[in-house]
């Protein structure tokens, strides 16, 4: 089979981007390009096209709406001064749209379609989707439908172009038949299915054929024409951009989020050795932690809804063995902690009837959850604890319709019958709820809900995801005391403060896939106050108010009293703030979080002596005493030196505040006094390198971040910049070291895969350096720079073939991708294809238009097409801003012999 070409608007970009992200695999022999609006009338479409066939490739052309292109008509009343091919203009205007522009483009379009025909004949093919698309739309709605049911557009009818171009166009009609399923919007943009079957309509030049094949046998065709697995089914785009995969009997399922769920789900994305690694590493240390306190520790696995219902997904798949959520629970059980993954127990609920998850939901109902909780709750009791229970009998359910989190996404929101169970004669009740996740700024952190229930024995916590929502009715019933925290890692303050009999860890599977950010976890009243910060004033107004109601309705709990301390810490109210923190504190003697809190206060509000002494209780607990402040108050800061000038606190927020306003001077004297006064700080000398950096003394820098490093080895920032720094001054092997040490902590970061791939082929491992980078394109396929830097491996390696898909897969996932459009174009230089080289550095200009080195490769491209006063013109440019460049006086030198020579 000869090379194809297939080419053709925002359908083939949206193809391509299926390809880039993994959901659907490249195709054989075909190279794909698009651009978004593409026009029919773009010279840059003919020139792709004839240089293709110039390379004796068959062009497959998704031909553009003949209105694309329409902002032409901004400065020409036609194509009579222009000619048929024009550079630019590929968009649309609604408000440019008239009847005699219209004819225009439908006579200058049919033009085109002549003109392509007449010259390649039978080398080209033709498929219609827009035109296709909008009539069947029209036919639906009664437009252009006469009163004998005949459809006739007053201008561009399907037929008419069926007939003209028959010989080269496939009737790809068919499809209409099963429409829903073969577009995705409004705006008919083909489907996963519907690309199958142009595939097949181009390969087999057959609509109908086509339309058999792709829907008769669609997993079987799938499996046969790109793998052995069946492909992520055709998805919806929804309301905000989420996609959502309609199943069978109305159920829907998540698609193309940022875990890849459903390549998790078949197989298709699971944890590579590093991350396997990394993983056990944190169970053990759990564990360890946990034991070393006396409390008893269990995760909890709730599973996917597509694992549970995968009789619903289109195609039926079951989950592989090998997903991610399975390898946890096998680590889980293999390091010796207690692991529940009720998924056999879901299965068996609906067997006997029970739904457990809403159709139009991603998570379990309250049906679900009580299948999960009672998994849950036989763990406990084997493990010597005494919880109190709740039975089926004790529960009081209904069956409301809700939309669901998908079904309101969906145009138009879609709702399914729910299960809601509430427990009858309820002995628990709420003591706190900080409702902090009806906030804004750090998504899904930092929420705290406090039971108590005096029926029960046990006390517990539990850390977890949005899946608690249904299962925390029936837990606050079997603790006596029950903390839930809104967060994937571990706030071990808190745990220490509460001392539970027993913490648990929650977490849906697909989350599964990346690991807790426990190396670098902040305790939860931090994420809040984080929170806070980053609110605007009304927000931050309206959690006030908030926090004065729950003062009312929780009147005993010190941590009412602390979150409203931090509620007003965050308006500036720092005497009512030191008043809220000090109640919380009367409420429950001890509690060194408040304490630390209050300290904060006393500062911001300039009373040093009261600070320095609540800061004196904790100086062997943390170098820096107390919570970083949230403001830039420099005033406050000297006035606190003033009075304390060996008092590191001040000094370090000093240094923050200058190295912010770029005094670096400033910054590091006081940062340098910061770590002769707390030596041991690691955050202390991670500032100072910071500082250094910003000074440009790289050498210095890298002596900073080694001791942050060595002081304490879980800092992630600190060794992802000392590995930064090391790249800067050529040091490799260090570089190296470093991100080994940050991907330790955290193995699922593409961008540090690749930057350690990078460091490893600057150390002259290639073949380190390519694992490094297929191991980043593995963790996210549309991670534009991990195929530049594999482009970079190739083309050392003299694949230059390789070295330029790479490149051109780069670019097309990011068209402002600077090294791929500037590596792309000097392969096609090598190749002598200057047409395409000029047309992509063209482009990276558009975007980069100061790029020195993209200009003097224009130049050079400009050269060898003889176009010599171009070439001039960029170069005297070039000079006039870098007097100093050698190579654009060595560029211009020749071009002005050879224009004297002529």
């Amino acid at each position: 089979m000869s090379e194809k070409y297939l080419v053709g608007p925002s359908h083939v970009t949206r193809w391509m981007d299926e390809i880039n992200k993994g959901r659907m695999p490249a195709l054989s022999g075909i190279t794909l390009w698009g651009e978004g609006g593409l026009a029919l009338f773009s010279q840059r479409l003919h020139d792709n096209i004839e240089r293709q066939i110039q390379a004796n490739k068959e062009i497959w052309l998704i031909v553009p709406d003949f209105r694309f292109g329409i902002e032409f008509f901004k400065d020409h009343l036609d194509f009579s001064a222009t000619g048929m091919f024009i550079n630019g203009y590929g968009t649309i205007k609604r408000n440019l749209i008239t009847p005699s522009r219209d004819i225009i483009l439908y006579e200058n379009g049919l033009k085109i379609l002549d003109h392509y025909v007449a010259r390649y004949g039978s080398r080209i093919k033709l498929v219609f989707w827009c035109l296709a698309s909008r009539e069947y739309r029209n036919r639906l709605a009664g437009k252009y439908v006469s009163a004998d049911g005949k459809y006739c557009h007053p201008l561009w009818n399907y037929q008419d172009i069926l007939c003209r171009y028959r010989t080269n166009m496939i009737d790809i009609w068919p499809m209409t038949r099963d429409f829903d399923a073969f577009t995705t919007d409004q705006q008919g943009h083909p489907s996963q299915q519907a690309m199958a079957f142009l595939y097949h309509a181009f390969r087999l030049g057959d609509g109908e054929a086509a339309y058999t094949l792709t829907r008769q046998r669609y997993s079987d065709a799938m499996v046969a024409l790109f793998g052995s697995t069946p492909l992520v089914t055709p998805s919806v785009e929804t309301v905000d951009g989420v996609r959502v995969i309609e199943g069978k009997r109305g159920h829907l399922f998540l698609d193309g989020d940022t875990n890849r769920g459903l390549d998790q789900h078949y197989g298709r994305l699971k944890q590579g050795p590093d991350q396997i690694a990394a993983i056990e590493h944190l169970l053990v240390s759990r564990r360890t932690w946990m034991q070393s306190h006396g409390i008893e520790f269990v995760t909890l696995v709730a599973p996917d809804k597509n694992c549970v219902y995968f009789d619903r997904l289109p195609d039926a798949f079951p989950p592989s063995l090998e997903r991610p959520g399975l390898q946890y629970v096998n680590l889980a059980e293999k390091v010796g902690i207690p692991v529940i993954y009720p998924l056999e127990a879901m299965q068996a609920a609906r067997q006997a009837g029970s739904e457990v998850y809403d159709a139009t939901d991603t998570h379990w109902n309250s049906a679900g959850a009580f299948v999960g909780y009672q998994a849950l709750m036989t763990v406990l009791i084997k493990r010597g604890l005494n919880v109190r229970l709740v039975s089926a009998q004790d529960l009081v359910c209904q069956h409301p319709s809700r939309q669901g989190d998908l079904g309101n996404k969906m145009m138009p929101p879609r709702s399914a019958v729910t299960t809601r169970c509430t427990v009858a004669d309820a002995k628990a009740r709420l003591l706190f709820d900080n409702d902090i996740d009806n906030l804004a700024a750090i998504a899904n952190r930092g929420r705290i809900l406090i039971y108590e229930c005096a029926a029960a024995e046990v006390t517990a916590i539990m850390f977890g995801d949005s899946f608690h929502i249904a299962m925390l009715p029936y837990l606050a019933e079997s603790f006596r005391r029950l903390i839930f925290v809104h967060r994937s890692d571990l706030d071990y303050e808190l745990v220490v403060q509460e001392k539970p009999d027993v913490v648990i860890v929650e977490s849906v599977e697909r989350f599964l896939i990346s690991l807790p950010p426990e190396h670098r976890s902040m305790p939860t009243a931090e994420i809040v106050r984080v929170k806070l910060s980053r609110m605007s004033n009304a927000e931050r107004e309206a959690a006030l108010v908030s926090a004065r109601k729950s003062e009312s309705i929780f009147l005993d709990a010190p941590e009412v009293h602390f979150q409203l301390g931090l509620v007003l810490l965050s308006t500036g109210q720092y005497t009512s703030a030191i008043n809220a923190f000090a109640q919380a504190i009367e409420r429950r003697p001890g509690w060194v979080q408040a304490q630390r809190y209050r300290g904060l206060a006393l500062y911001e509000s300039g009373q040093f002596e009261q600070a320095v002494a609540v800061a004196a209780q904790f100086s062997g607990d943390a170098p820096l005493d107390l919570p970083a402040p949230a403001s830039m108050n420099e005033a406050n800061a000297l006035s606190a030196i003033a009075a304390h000038s060996e008092w590191a606190y001040p000094h370090h927020h000093l240094g923050q505040i200058y190295l912010v306003a770029k005094k670096l001077t400033k910054a590091e004297a006081h940062q340098r006094k910061v770590v002769n006064l707390a030596p041991k700080s690691a955050e202390a000398w991670c500032r100072l390198g910071q500082i250094l950096g910003a000074q440009g003394r790289a050498e210095d820098e890298a002596i900073a971040y080694r001791e942050a490093c060595k002081l304490n080895p879980s800092f992630l920032a600190a060794w992802k910049a000392l590995g930064q720094n090391s790249l800067k001054r050529s040091d490799a092997a260090v570089a190296t070291t470093a991100f080994e040490a940050a991907l330790r902590l955290t193995p699922h970061d593409p961008e540090l895969h690749t930057q350690l791939g990078v460091a490893r082929m600057r150390s002259g491992d290639l073949m380190g350096a390519g694992k490094s980078f297929s191991e980043a394109i593995r963790l996210n396929p549309a991670y534009d720079k991990a195929y530049v830097q594999a482009g970079v491996i190739f083309k050392k390696l003299g694949r230059l073939a390789d070295a330029a898909a790479a490149f051109r897969t780069g670019l097309s996932i990011n068209p402002q991708n600077r090294g791929a459009a500037f590596e792309l174009a000097i392969y096609l230089v090598s190749q002598t294809d200057f047409v395409e080289a000029e047309e992509v550095v063209t482009k990276g200009l558009q975007h980069h238009p100061k790029d020195i080195d993209m200009r003097l490769l224009l130049s050079r491209i400009y050269t060898h097409q003889k176009r010599y006063l171009f070439a001039k013109d960029i170069l005297v440019d070039i000079l006039t801003q870098v007097p100093d460049s050698i190579q654009a006086k060595n560029q211009l030198e020749t071009i002005s012999r050879i224009l004297e020579n002529t």
